[in-house]
């Protein structure tokens, strides 16, 4: 059985980042990664199934994204 990584295996917190209006830009940033970073692999699994294209097509939206 195959183990998808989690975001903790990839160094995020258990909770998305956030950011404040009045935070720093690296802050926004940071927090933009965290939630395409989580976006990855939420479709994961389901684009290396195959089972729905959705899953590739939201992957792919993902990494344009970022």
């Amino acid at each position: 059985m195959t183990r998808f990584m989690t975001p903790v295996d990839l160094g995020l917190g258990a909770e998305p980042a956030t950011a404040r209006r009045k935070d720093p830009p690296a802050v926004h940033v940071r927090a933009r990664i965290d939630t395409q970073l989580r976006a990855l692999l939420e479709h994961e699994e389901g684009t290396r199934s195959g089972v729905d294209p959705e899953h590739l097509h939201q992957m792919r939206v993902t990494v344009r994204r970022l």
